[in-house]
């Protein structure tokens, strides 16, 4: 069943202080252009001291938990695309009287100029501030790998990649070549239409895509030309601040050199034009000059008159041409040729918001990933009928398969409330054997220790007290020297008793009497030994110790 239903698409384009819309339609397949508006502000936007302070922030209008809705439907179909009342959300960006009393005149402008459109009817999209934009091109030498990290660490500092405050894209040619663009700051243009959103519609606008003015250009000649693969293109924009020459070849991006005009009359300007494409033709030594496509502001019969008579025999030079957009029915008058060519930006802008798949079209889009995430969400439509009644069927049979899950995990949990009990009094037994085997360990080395520190003190305690005992059984003996050595050691002493030489020789191991002399005294005989002993068993003097 064919899709009658028209969408709409808002092209927004700003150029210093001059504002283009193109108002395009989508309907049974064709494009339209309904209506091509222009106005110039009488100030900037915002002052400058507020932009410094705003630091880019882009608010988000968080999603009312009561309405239902369903995500990610994009591959449905559009003919129930329906935006939120504004209303419907919470109101934390108030714009009470004291801000609209504030606003700027610039602002003022723009919102007076905004009101002949329907916004809340269609998507929205617009291009980048082209201040704002840095680019970075690369050729097929560069390499893929790692390419995002690798980009985006081109275009910006570490700083700036760590404060998250800019929007970042690429093109990857067929050749792998290609150019990456990063917009740093906050999108002024979205900012503004936020706040005159909250005055001139109750319904939130949704927004499509941002481009830069290189990219929507590149974009219409791609899609509505076809050169041999050899030829060079310019495409010349002379626009209200934005002047710029872009040279195309094979539908990849060559090169692009500005255009700076000083004020002067009509003529002066085209000399200046033309003479800045001839120097720069010498300078990059192609033919740009070849075919030209002008856009913007200096399409006008005279423009192109002039430009032919200047070029040379076999260039050609016309104004852009989109022979694949229609005329509104009625429109053919107002939107003539050269007023499309005027709004050749503008126009692709809200072109390939209608038909953002076409191949065509670059994917590029620098609206931040938080608006699109949030504007994710439909209304509910008869196909969103036929998904809850399944939601519905699959949460009932999970219902009930939940209660006889949970009869079952009743049951195990009984039975693993008296598996942790046991194992608590286990855990319990444990924890004092460790607690026992602890203090054995220490008491060990608590031994280990004294052995250190006494060494053989207590050997040889245990030595003298055995001779202190001997010597109490054998009166009149006594010891007179006592040495040792590695081996044992050797006791010299005297008795009146020549038996207790040999009861002295046996108190320890391995006892030798080395020596036995007498020393005869005019009333007593006295007998003088000597006797070499090993070190008596550890075991046998700890054992004393004990006892």
């Amino acid at each position: 069943m064919a899709n009658n239903k028209e969408k709409l698409a808002f092209g927004i384009y700003k150029d210093g202080l001059k504002v283009k819309i193109a108002q395009l339609a989508l309907c049974n397949g064709i494009v339209s252009v309904q209506s091509l508006e222009e106005t110039t502000l009488s100030s900037p936007l915002f002052r400058q001291e507020i932009e410094a302070k705003d630091d880019a922030y882009i608010p988000i209008v968080q999603e009312d938990d009561d309405e239902i809705k369903i995500p990610e439907l994009s591959e449905m179909e559009d003919e129930d695309f329906s935006l939120p009342e504004l209303s419907e959300f919470d109101e934390g960006e108030s714009f009470d009287e004291e801000v609209k009393d504030d606003m700027l005149p610039g602002l003022r402008d723009l919102q007076n100029f905004l009101q002949q459109f329907p916004l809340e009817r269609g998507k929205i999209s617009f291009n980048a501030n082209e201040e704002q934009i840095s680019y970075f091109q690369f050729d097929s030498s560069y390499g893929t790998k790692n390419l995002h990290k690798r980009l985006l660490e081109e275009l910006l500092s570490k700083e700036e990649i760590k404060s998250k405050n800019y929007s970042f894209d690429y093109i990857l040619n067929p050749d792998k070549s290609g150019i990456a663009f990063t917009h740093t700051g906050k999108f002024r243009i979205f900012h503004a239409l936020r706040d005159i959103n909250l005055i001139l519609s109750k319904e939130r606008y949704f927004y499509s895509h941002i481009d830069t003015n290189e990219i929507s250009l590149i974009n219409l000649v791609n899609h509505n030309y076809t050169f041999a693969d050899d030829d060079y293109i310019l495409i010349l924009y002379i626009g209200f601040d934005y002047k710029m020459g872009i040279v195309l070849k094979n539908n990849i991006l060559i090169k692009t050199f500005p255009i700076i005009i000083p004020d002067s009359d009509e003529v002066t300007m085209r000399e200046t034009i033309y003479s800045k494409v001839l120097l720069e033709q010498d300078i990059s030594n192609i033919p740009i000059t070849k075919n030209i496509l002008l856009a913007g502001d200096n399409t006008s019969d005279e423009d192109l008159e002039y430009f032919r008579s200047a070029a040379q025999e076999g260039d050609n030079i016309s104004r852009i041409d989109l022979g694949l957009l229609s005329v509104q029915e009625g429109m053919e008058e107002i939107l003539t040729p050269e007023k499309i060519a005027r709004y050749a930006i503008p126009i692709e802008i809200a072109w390939k918001t209608l038909v953002p798949k076409n191949k065509k079209f670059s994917t590029t889009n620098l609206l931040p990933n938080r608006v699109i995430e949030n504007q994710k969400y439909f209304k509910i439509a008869w196909h969103g009928f036929l998904v809850l009644a399944a939601i519905f069927y699959f949460a009932f049979a999970g219902t009930i398969k939940n209660l006889e899950l949970k009869q079952d995990i009743v049951e195990y949990g009984k039975k693993n409330y008296r598996v942790e009990r046991e194992l608590s009094k286990n855990r319990e037994l444990i924890k004092r054997l460790n607690e026992i085997k602890a203090k054995l360990s220490e008491l060990q080395e608590n031994l280990v220790k004294v052995d250190r520190i006494t060494g053989k003190k207590n050997q040889w305690n245990h030595i003298l007290d055995v001779f202190s005992r001997s010597l109490n059984k054998n009166r009149l003996s006594w010891i007179s020297d006592l040495t040792s050595n590695n081996n044992g050691f050797t006791v010299e002493g005297f008795t009146t008793n020549r038996r207790a030489v040999i009861a002295f020789s046996q108190l320890f191991p391995e006892s030798r009497i080395t020596n036995v002399s007498k020393n005869d005294n005019q009333e007593l005989t006295v007998w003088k030994f000597n006797i070499s002993s090993s070190y008596p068993d550890p075991k046998s003097w700890k054992e004393a110790v004990k006892k």
